[in-house]
């Protein structure tokens, strides 16, 4: 986007090259391998062009993936005002966001598929990871909390080690786990199905550790 705030087209375009030119070099190497100049020559732009917009290739993923993280959280909002009843029970919203979330990821299959294959960088999967700690807090637990009338929690329930943040931790690990598998067997597993087990599963893990962080 440029000053006056307009979509700047050539910049969409050479950001578009980029991209496919770094999908194409991740399903063949690792990212380690991968050079400036080789990107740059496949994408058909300049050095000076990739230097504009990123510092380096771990730059250049790390905006990618929270692109792709910021861009897939406003679908799951937007989806989630449209589909969602008023008075539907912390559950069923939180089975909604997590159906979304497998849906939006089997149309962005390509993406996810590179992004938790073995080539890509560890900071780019420790993002996603971050991002599903964010979505655990900021969202599943006041979802819980107000229809278990739990007004609140210590300020630094996600720096220290308690009921809830190892609660956060082991849920976002086991549903990364499972989103790797999901992926590798090519979705060969129901979505609904898939978001309902683990929604299951997480709401069970959350309100077990937030009632004892309530009665502490």
């Amino acid at each position: 986007m440029n000053k006056s705030g307009k979509v700047d087209l050539r910049e969409q375009k050479t950001k578009k090259a980029l991209l496919s030119a770094l999908y194409t070099m991740l399903e063949k190497k690792h990212y380690s391998t991968i050079t400036i100049s080789d990107l740059v020559q496949l994408a058909n732009v300049s050095r000076g062009t990739f230097y504009f917009h990123y510092c380096d290739i771990n730059d250049f993923i790390a905006k990618v993936v929270n692109e792709e993280l910021e861009n897939i959280q406003r679908d799951i909002y937007a989806a989630v005002r449209e589909r969602s009843s008023p008075d539907a029970s912390a559950f069923d919203q939180m089975f909604l966001r997590m159906q979304i979330y497998y849906e939006k990821i089997f149309e962005r299959s390509h993406f996810y598929d590179i992004m938790y294959g073995p080539n890509v960088s560890p900071q780019a999967v420790e993002l996603i990871r971050i991002a599903g700690v964010d979505l655990m807090y900021n969202d599943y637990v006041p979802l819980l909390m107000r229809e278990m009338h739990i007004p609140a929690l210590p300020e630094d329930v996600r720096s220290t080690l308690n009921p809830l943040s190892i609660a956060v931790e082991y849920l976002v690990a086991g549903q990364t786990s499972v989103t790797k598998a999901y992926i590798t067997h090519r979705f060969n597993y129901q979505t609904k199905d898939l978001a309902w087990q683990i929604s299951n599963l997480t709401y069970s893990v959350l309100t077990s550790s937030l009632k004892i962080m309530a009665s502490q």
